[in-house]
């Protein structure tokens, strides 16, 4: 079965200490370790496979005090019909007494803190209105409406599935995450005794909840548009940061560095924020995605901040400027010129044509057509010879 991997499930990217416990997990409930990167645990016809991620780490421990457990089993659907799917009634087929619902609405349960972290593009969390004591406390978010959401857990039988995970404090647990799967997150001490029983409790009570859930109709929902580009982000931002940044520098490039430094100084200032805002808030960011937006973002900010500069369409400016030096490297002909704007006393080197490169020596005057650009940043359009 081709499950998708969550996340922190690629073995290149764990410490020897995490497949050791993995190993633990797996004799705990009596599965295997597949790939060194999951657990395979069978309960009934029901498959629940747990994944381990670091929560944190005490200094100097071969095996960290804390893990977080990620537990994953099918929720059981089947396909709609046409029938199904035109009642206005909640369908109940004449197969099964199981009770069936249309669609796959996504519930998670659990603290607020939790819910705000695991579910994007949701309604703010509720509290769960429910008759079992072991439930207070517990809120829920979904992208669904109040009729779906009472469809699924207004069963009373299906709260008490619900609250058993809880009771095994449970961090949270989310019904049809990534279209057709059941979640649920936990942390523990590895490799002890009363928390391997813990462990293997909230196994067993995650496969309970998925058969008692409902049967859900229809195809998985499929994600909006917007949802992908988001994942999609920290991987398109180096490739666009790359693209822009080689269309700036090589389309009316500001005279000066600054400019460029500048930007990619407001770029890594950005990606000092997008590592700080997931860290103390999400306390969920990949690594690799880090890295990507320690790329991305940086050039991303150079090449837009040169194209915003170059876009300004006004007229050119002349400024006759005196020749100090003139060099020639790698098949690039340049000049050192004086500085023409008031108050600086240095000196700009430009890239001339090889014909007027040739027939300019030092001392003599030479045109440059200036660009203001819009951003202050002016850039050098061409450079002339002087009017005879």
């Amino acid at each position: 079965m081709n499950n998708p991997r969550p996340p922190h499930a690629d073995s290149s990217d764990r410490a020897p200490w995490e497949h050791e416990v993995l190993a633990w997990l797996a004799r705990l409930v009596g599965g295997t370790v597949e790939r060194g990167d999951r657990v395979r645990a069978l309960r009934g016809q029901t498959v629940a496979e747990a994944f381990v991620s670091l929560c944190h780490r005490v200094h100097g421990e071969r095996v960290p005090t804390e893990v977080r457990v990620h537990l994953r089993t099918r929720v059981e659907t089947a396909p709609g019909s046409a029938s199904a799917e035109s009642e206005q009634e909640p369908y109940r087929g004449a197969s099964s007494a199981r009770h069936r619902v249309r669609g796959r609405p996504r519930i998670a349960l659990g603290a607020a803190p939790f819910i705000d972290s695991s579910l994007e593009h949701v309604n703010p969390t509720r509290s769960l209105q429910a008759g079992d004591p072991r439930l207070d406390g517990v809120r829920f978010a979904s992208d669904s409406s109040d009729a779906e959401i009472a469809e699924v857990l207004g069963a009373a039988d299906l709260q008490s599935w619900i609250a058993d995970p809880f009771e095994r404090r449970c961090d949270w647990v989310s019904i049809n995450e990534g279209g057709e799967w059941l979640f649920a997150c936990f942390r523990l001490q590895p490799q002890t005794a009363e928390e391997g029983e813990r462990a293997r409790g909230i196994v067993d009570a995650l496969v309970a909840l998925s058969n008692a859930l409902p049967l859900f109709l229809g195809p998985a929902r499929e994600p909006s548009r917007l949802s992908g580009l988001v994942r999609a982000f920290p991987v398109l931002m180096p490739v666009i940061g790359i693209l822009l940044t080689v269309i700036g520098t090589t389309w009316r490039l500001p005279l000066d560095e600054l400019p460029p430094v500048a930007c990619a100084g407001v770029g890594f200032a950005l990606w000092a924020l997008y590592l700080v805002g997931p860290w103390l808030f999400l306390r969920r960011l990949h690594p690799s995605h880090a890295i990507l937006m320690f790329v991305g973002l940086p050039t991303f900010c150079v090449g837009l901040g040169l194209l915003i500069n170059g876009s300004n369409s006004g007229p050119l400016e002349r400024h006759s400027v005196e020749v100090l030096s003139k060099r020639w490297r790698r098949g690039h002909h340049y000049l050192d010129v004086k500085d023409f704007r008031p108050g600086e006393s240095g000196l700009l080197r430009v890239e001339a044509r090889s014909d007027l490169w040739e027939r300019t020596e030092p001392g003599q005057v030479v045109v440059l057509m200036v660009g203001p650009g819009r951003l202050g940043w002016p850039w050098l359009a061409r450079i002339e010879a002087p009017p005879r």
